[in-house]
């Protein structure tokens, strides 16, 4: 728990530990608090790991509007009905001896959508009768009405109590005219309005609609947007009812926030209005439960909404950092933005550079075997795709990744996108030259002492291309080949290594590489000589050549060899 009482984060955090399954909403119950009380979230967690009879026992327990609520979140995945979800509803109704609530169930328009979601209903005429050509059907108690099923349907006992319920306690007409609704052309604006009813209620409650969360989650435009977005940023403080102040988010979505996040959580405290503290409470919610609606994370478990945890979190920090380094220096991000706008800020930022990427590669027949890049570019393009976004500051280097999110390493990220942007020209051409080599079976593995043909790369070439190049062998004739003759790659290593067999510093290298790089059109790519200095530290340093074996050559990286 944070020192500072304040961190409205720390507080959802612990608030939420509080919940995490029935036993301790128990405990909390025996200590005086009402089960109706108790947050929606956490409790429609608690309870979707219960056995249908357990629940069913608990329903009177709950208030009618959590009781909607649980029905509301189970019977929609995005705009659509989900009856596979809503089906445990069936059951647990079914189980449940609260006549009062059950008749509430079964008169509401869920159970309704939810017939004409998974039954064919048709009207029946028994002096006339037509029956399907299988036995997956049953008739209403007044034979007017035949719902016709799948074979896999396995609520069918269940469904078929609950429509003669609804027949007891309507009556024949009554109950025909409430269920005939469903078979009429009016059906589809029953749905459309019930999904908006479904939409407004969860809302109160700090719910994100998919609609609702994909508006979230979309990026700014463009830089320029997003900037003139934070310059003309004006503070907006909603009232929120005391339906949302008392709501929380389910645990495993909030295990990384149980760390404070530096700078943020300390801006986040200084916030002393208690109408702008509800508010930023509940934009809280909104922000973490957008993640969990796309990714549908809710229905899929504790990891998925761990995920969206991390992935929000990190997003959030970018942001943050972003806005405050646009801001006056004594000025809270806080007064004028909500976790919303922070989120969109930094995921527009990861954005921005992602579509780069991915249109820059769509550009290339390196779209589909981006494994020809080598490792480093492999990684970080993985990386690039990850969440939270990580980032590898040394070319060449296996260091750890470090997560982005910070407008200093974001920077330095987007630039290294761009040296992989201003790269994939040539490694286009290198590709589909060496791809020409290999079907016309011009290289072959025999051909190569350290390399099988499909182990060679970018790297592999680019290295072998400036070795030629420093050795001075393209400056004699009829030099048409990938790789070194032994000797060569010898005669590399000296000129390359240092008497420690580090990589020499001295500056004839380092102009040597910017020279050969010039002269093969790649000199205006920005720190390319940086990664093949990189990627020739990696896989050149570390051995004795002086005293390596002919035999052991063939387990080196580095420029190819040439079998003699």
């Amino acid at each position: 728990m944070s020192s500072n009482s304040k961190d409205l984060i720390q507080k959802i955090v612990l608030e939420s530990s509080a919940y995490k399954s029935m036993d301790m909403i128990d405990s909390l119950i025996e200590g005086g608090m009402d089960l109706s009380q108790v947050p929606v979230q956490p409790l429609y967690q608690a309870i979707k790991s219960l056995p249908a009879q357990e629940i069913a026992e608990l329903l009177p327990r709950f208030s009618k509007q959590q009781r909607q609520a649980f029905l509301d979140l189970d019977l929609w995945y995005k705009d659509d009905l989900d009856v596979v979800e809503f089906g445990t509803w069936i059951e647990v109704y079914t189980r449940s001896q609260d006549e009062d609530i059950v008749n509430e169930f079964i008169q509401g328009n869920p159970f309704s959508l939810y017939l004409k979601g998974v039954f064919n209903v048709w009207t029946f005429d028994v002096e006339d009768p037509l029956y399907p050509d299988h036995d997956n059907y049953f008739l209403t108690e007044d034979n007017l009405l035949l719902f016709e099923f799948h074979e896999d349907y396995e609520y069918v006992h269940e469904a078929r109590e609950l429509v003669r319920r609804l027949y007891s306690e309507l009556g024949v007409e009554n109950a025909y005219a409430h269920l005939f609704k469903i078979l009429v052309d009016s059906y589809m604006i029953i749905q459309e309005d019930e999904y908006q009813d479904k939409c407004y209620r969860l809302k109160e409650l700090g719910f994100v609609s998919h609609l609702e969360a994909l508006e979230i989650h979309n990026s700014f435009a463009s830089t320029e947007v997003m900037d003139s977005f934070i310059k003309k940023k004006s503070a907006q403080t909603a009232t929120i009812e005391v339906e949302g102040r008392s709501q929380t988010l389910p645990e495993n979505s909030l295990v990384a926030f149980k760390k404070e996040i530096p700078g943020l959580s300390e801006d986040l405290a200084t916030v002393e209005d208690q109408k702008r503290q509800d508010y930023l409470h509940f934009n809280f919610l909104r922000m973490i439960n957008s993640g969990l609606t796309l990714d549908n994370a809710m229905k899929s478990g504790a990891v998925a909404m761990t995920r969206v945890g991390n992935r929000t979190r990190s997003l959030l920090e970018l942001g943050y950092d972003y806005i405050s380094k646009q801001l006056k220096s004594n000025q809270s991000v806080f007064e004028l933005f909500d976790f919303t706008d922070i989120f969109r800020v930094g995921n527009s930022l990861v954005s921005f550079v992602q579509k780069k990427l991915k249109k820059g590669m769509a550009a290339t027949a390196l779209s589909r075997q981006d494994g020809f890049l080598g490792r480093y570019w492999v990684d970080f393009i993985d990386n690039s795709y990850d969440f939270p976004i990580k980032y590898v500051d040394i070319f060449g280097a296996e260091s750890k990744p470090q997560a982005i999110t910070n407008a200093e390493l974001y920077e330095k990220w987007e630039k290294r996108a761009d040296t992989l942007l201003g790269l994939l020209p040539f490694a286009d051409q290198f590709y589909l030259n060496y791809k020409d080599l290999l079907e016309s079976h011009k290289i072959k593995d025999e051909y190569y002492m350290n390399y099988k043909v499909d182990e060679i790369d970018l790297e592999s070439i680019l290295m072998s291309t400036f070795a030629n190049f420093a050795l001075g062998n393209f400056e004699k004739e009829n030099v048409n080949r990938i790789g070194l003759t032994l000797e060569e790659y010898k005669t590399f290593t000296k000129a390359l290594l240092d008497s420690e067999g580090k990589v020499t510093t001295s500056t004839q290298m380092g102009e040597k590489i910017v020279k050969f790089l010039g002269q093969f059109g790649m000199g205006q790519v920005n720190s390319l000589d940086e990664y093949l200095l990189g990627i020739l530290t990696e896989q050149m340093e570390g051995y004795d050549y002086e005293n390596l074996s002919g035999e052991d050559f063939k387990h080196v990286g580095g420029p190819i060899i040439l079998v003699s």
